[in-house]
């Protein structure tokens, strides 16, 4: 912290007394650069919350900035009103058809960190895990609904059998303030078989909590499974990116559980999930921007898990080539159960069906189908001598 700029400083202390009211309000530095901390605000995804700080903590930055917060909280909201219908069309819907749902991510932190001030909180996309049997019959819902997935899939079926969710936009064209809403379906909580074979879905929702959200009953996870959840993904779909509302919201879940946060559970799922690298990384960050959010004991205990040789290996190709497509492939054939599901996996990622190439690639030219294969082999290969240079 002492080699940030004094606006970094300052945010971090205003988060600092939202999380935990006995954090001291800070006093501004006199030569504090507000145009460089309103950037920071954007950059960090935390404006809204600045906003409704500024209000109650008048005077603490200039009526210009509050202004321009103002402004941009007016458009969150109307951006965040036009999602809320769709949210609780979708939901209902899959009430209706008798499919458990667990809301993930931001239309949950929405509900249980920022009071269902989608203002704070703005999400373009609603991000719901249902259990893998019922997978099938929720993109059935969603396609009844006229969403559509936003990429033809290899095979029929592909990503069900092979991966943790698929994404699907409203097919009626793009909402007012933004791009189409999506709906992220999850069977799993991470795309990488490996950690996702560690995860009971079934525990999740036996864990599982209740949740108002858009006029609907649904569920959250538990405590200690939403920030072991949010340890992982911030590091796996995320490279650990450094905004400070991901820090703020995981802080969250600590201080809303109070004392009986179960930190002994939290060692375990990290263990049992083979997320142990990216839950000591956020526990330490916290314990830099935020300290005493972690009891010292708790972080020496967990800083001190051991992770198994297989997921430095995984997590260390995970995190070093994300965008890589070949590597992605590679690691779900490794870590995939079973040889004939492996066998499978291959010939169907190896040789897509037409429409997914021509996706793609474009149509071929003079209508020759096999150029395209040959084009999606040479995209492999590239791939792979990329990874050579990593």
């Amino acid at each position: 912290m002492a080699t940030e700029p004094a606006e970094f400083a300052f945010v971090v202390s205003c988060v600092g007394n939202c999380l935990d009211p006995e954090w001291p309000w800070p006093a501004s530095p006199a030569d504090l650069d507000w145009g460089y901390l309103y950037q920071l605000l954007h950059y960090h995804r935390l404006g809204g919350l600045f906003y409704v700080l500024g209000r109650e903590q008048p005077g603490s930055w200039p009526k210009e900035m509050q202004e321009q917060l103002r402004l941009d909280r007016y458009l969150a909201l109307l951006r965040g009103d036009n999602c809320q219908e769709q949210v609780g069309q979708v939901l209902a819907a899959l009430k209706e058809a008798e499919i458990s749902v667990l809301v993930l991510k931001g239309w949950a932190t929405i509900h249980t960190v920022y009071g269902g001030d989608h203002g704070q909180r703005l999400y373009e996309d609603i991000d719901v895990l249902v259990r893998p049997r019922d997978g099938a019959r929720a993109e059935q819902v969603l396609l009844a609904l006229g969403y559509e997935g936003t990429t033809t899939e290899p095979w029929p079926g592909y990503r069900r059998r092979y991966r943790a969710s698929r994404n699907y936009v409203l097919s009626a064209g793009p909402m007012p303030l933004g791009q189409p809403f999506g709906i992220g379906l999850h069977w799993g909580l991470l795309d990488t078989p490996f950690y996702d074979r560690c995860i009971s879905v079934d525990d999740l929702f036996a864990r599982a909590r209740p949740l108002h959200v858009a006029g609907v009953d649904v569920q959250a996870m538990a405590p200690v499974d939403d920030f072991v959840y949010s340890c992982g993904h911030l590091g796996l779909h995320h490279g650990y990116d450094e905004a400070l509302f991901r820090y703020y919201e995981m802080a969250s879940i600590i201080h809303r559980s109070g004392p009986d946060f179960d930190w002994q559970a939290v060692a375990a799922r990290a263990e049992a999930w083979r997320l142990v690298i990216p839950t000591c990384h956020v526990l330490h960050r916290l314990d830099d921007l935020w300290p005493g959010t972690v009891p010292g004991r708790v972080v020496k205990q967990i800083l001190a898990l051991q992770p198994t040789r297989t997921e430095q290996t995984i997590h260390s190709l995970v995190i070093a080539h994300r965008e890589n497509r070949t590597v992605r492939v590679l690691l779900n054939w490794l870590t995939l159960p079973g040889l004939g599901h492996r066998g499978r996996f291959i010939l169907e990622t190896a040789v897509p069906m037409p429409a997914h190439l021509r996706e793609r690639y474009g149509r071929p030219a003079m209508g020759l189908w096999p150029l395209l294969y040959l084009r999606h082999a040479a995209a492999a290969v590239q791939n792979v001598i990329r990874t050579r240079s990593v």
